[in-house]
């Protein structure tokens, strides 16, 4: 079987946890241009806590494609709960693009795009891990789109789900408050599938954004230790480059520069605690490069490959379920190829 993404595994396990404009020609014109208006309606920056990922060239990336196979195990089983099947896996472990994007969590507002799906399938023909049929085509409002409902309705307690195909191999899963934002969306002329900037040389492998209410959890994860540091966000920005040596670009923006500068001094301090106590990662510190503009600190930084395994070791010793190892984990990394 061949080894899929990790990162679609890690992107649907969000879900599963939330789960268990217009064109100046008229839209029947031949020359009508596409418009990526609805994107804009359904996922808003402001407000929206989203990742985005490039699966295929995540799989491909030489320190992160091997890292995310062998998070596989793990992922799978999450995956087989949902009864999402190896169909759905596959089609996402090949898109060009994944966005999710959660705007509440109570009550579920939240929406899956799925951006150059391949073209080899199509929501027909995706069934659970019992071969039954996820997926039912039902009449949409427009003729340029193809809409799903699940196959097996969801329990009056769950959140409704559609999914709606677009021309030119984008789908939209659209989940909870989400589904009459996404009728509305594309209720606007000609919609034109979802094309992002490409990705060239392995940059911009995954984005993070953390903001509006599904920010509070980070701040109150460490609220004492760190209140200088997180207590005045008011949105998180992370964006991972690939290849040979990745690396991270971290932006904080706070509510005024008064808190951006006390947030400055607070992160100084803790590199300067850090190269102390750990005497092995100093030239890694050292090398995280911290710089503010009025609100926003930013901390660019190398990725290294042992570090990127050692956390992925470290979830593995706080899965859930805490079965013991079947003897096929990978040893340890040496910190000092950290």
């Amino acid at each position: 079987m061949q080894a899929r993404s990790r990162i679609a595994l890690f992107l649907l396990g969000f879900v599963v946890l939330f789960m268990t404009s217009a064109c100046a020609s008229p839209p029947k014109a031949p020359a009508a241009e596409k418009s990526n208006a609805w994107f804009a309606i359904l996922i808003d920056d402001s407000s929206d806590w989203q990742i985005r990922i490039r699966p295929r060239d995540l799989a491909q990336d030489p320190v992160f494609g091997p890292v995310l196979q062998r998070a596989e195990r793990e992922a799978s089983a999450a995956i087989a709960q949902a009864r999402l099947g190896e169909t759905t896996l596959q089609a996402l472990e090949q898109s060009d693009v994944l966005v999710f994007a959660v705007r509440t969590a109570k009550p579920l507002d939240a929406v899956l795009v799925v951006g150059g799906a391949p073209a080899t399938t199509s929501p027909d023909a995706m069934v659970d891990d019992q071969g039954n049929p996820l997926w039912r085509h039902v009449d949409a409002p427009s003729r340029s789109v193809e809409e799903y409902v699940r196959a097996i309705p969801s329990a009056p307690d769950q959140p409704g789900v559609r999914l709606v195909a677009l021309p030119g191999r984008t789908w939209i899963i659209a989940m909870g408050g989400a589904v009459d934002r996404m009728a509305r969306a594309l209720s606007i002329p000609s919609p034109g599938p979802y094309r992002p900037d490409a990705s060239t040389d392995g940059r911009d492998l995954v984005d993070i954004l953390a903001v509006g209410e599904l920010l509070v959890p980070l701040k109150n994860a460490h609220a004492e230790l760190l209140q200088p540091l997180l207590a005045p966000l008011t949105h998180v920005a992370l964006r991972v480059d690939g290849g040979r040596a990745p690396t991270a670009h971290l932006v904080l923006t706070y509510r005024d520069e008064s808190a951006a500068v006390h947030a400055e001094d607070f992160l100084q301090t803790l590199k300067t605690i850090f190269e102390a106590k750990y005497p092995k990662f100093q030239a890694l510190i050292e090398a995280a490069a911290v710089t503010r503009q009025k609100r926003d600190l930013a901390v660019d930084s190398a990725i290294p490959g042992g570090l990127v395994h050692m956390l992925l070791e470290a979830g593995r010793a706080t899965r859930s379920d805490n079965r013991p190892d079947d003897g096929t984990a990978t040893p340890p990394p040496n910190p000092n190829t950290l």
